[in-house]
């Protein structure tokens, strides 16, 4: 949402432009993701630049999958496309083996070559956590960066860190409130967040 509108939601990760950006979902209902979206974005204007795709044809490596990926982003020509979770996308193919996710890893470099974007690729972390994603072990030498989300068991904080193959890694924590995740670190004063608590409680305004 924050690369949509071209604002920074994190100082740590800011945002020098808008960018259009295409969402495949391949998981929950039409409704779950409506109720996750809105709160997720919170009061980010997107400027209809965040477009949300769930359609069961989506698929990575089936010919007529890869034409509706391909028929989308030639409507909507993004500058940002995300595949949410590669595992699902490749439903019906074996995520462990090196054939059936080479082909998938083809078609999304042949997707980035042609529409001159960048790809999010979600994909869902491993029984063990030290050993990083699911699936076969030539995902993680094929990315440029990896972004991983971590939360320890009892902790409702997210640790987030950014490991770019050619700059330097970034890390930040994250803790979900009012249902998004919000950064740890807060720059208000303690007489700002009081009158930020006081114009909360008179949404209609106060002289």
């Amino acid at each position: 949402a924050g690369l949509a509108a071209g604002t920074t939601v994190y100082d740590e990760l800011p945002v020098l432009r808008a960018c259009k950006i295409v969402y495949f979902h391949a998981e929950l209902n039409p409704a779950e993701l409506k109720q996750r979206i809105t709160a997720s974005v919170t009061d980010v204007d997107t400027h209809g630049n965040f477009v949300n795709v769930r359609d069961i044809r989506g698929h990575l490596i089936k010919q007529d999958g890869q034409q509706f990926i391909v028929d989308t982003l030639e409507s909507y020509k993004p500058d940002v496309v995300v595949f949410d979770p590669w595992q699902e996308l490749i439903s019906g193919f074996n995520e462990n083996d090196q054939k059936d996710t080479s082909l998938a890893r083809s078609f999304i470099g042949l997707l980035i070559d042609t529409f001159k974007c960048t790809v999010f690729l979600i994909q869902h972390m491993g029984n063990d956590e030290a050993k990083g994603g699911r699936g076969h072990s030539g995902m993680k030498g094929w990315r440029d960066t990896l972004i991983t989300l971590s939360r320890p068991k009892g902790d409702s904080h997210v640790h987030i860190k950014v490991e770019p193959r050619w700059g330097t890694p970034v890390s930040l924590d994250l803790v979900l409130q009012d249902g998004t995740l919000q950064s740890t670190i807060c720059s208000f004063s303690n007489q700002q967040k009081k009158l930020i608590a006081f114009l909360k409680l008179h949404p209609k305004g106060v002289s």
